[in-house]
């Protein structure tokens, strides 16, 4: 979600209404946690945030 909202507002749109992820822990979380942290460098070299 956070990666998404950052996108979006890189492209020069309000987000408004957006609400934080359930704080709901699953084993799967680690793998999740990691992939986002990796796209969230790949989407600041694309430029997109």
């Amino acid at each position: 979600m956070a990666r998404t909202r950052l996108a979006i507002e890189a492209a020069g749109v309000d987000v408004v209404g957006t609400q934080p992820a359930p704080l709901i822990w699953e084993p799967r979380e680690v793998y999740s946690i990691g992939r986002e942290i990796v796209a969230m460098y790949q989407y600041a070299l694309e430029g997109w945030v």
